[in-house]
């Protein structure tokens, strides 16, 4: 049996670590909402933003 990441969890990190793959996905998310595929261009933002943002835990 083959081992296999979280296809986004690879996607963050990537992403993370690598600045120029970042605007890779952004602008291929800008050019999918240009010519009209929307929604793959929205799903690819979303992982872009994803991405970028991190969250921290409060403290109760």
């Amino acid at each position: 049996m083959a081992l296999t990441k979280d296809f986004h969890e690879s996607i963050r990190k990537r992403a993370q670590e690598e600045p120029r793959f970042r605007t890779a996905l952004l602008r291929e998310a800008i050019e999918l909402m240009h010519s009209g595929d929307e929604k793959t261009g929205r799903a690819i933002l979303r992982n872009d933003i994803n991405a970028k943002l991190t969250f921290k835990r409060r403290k109760a």
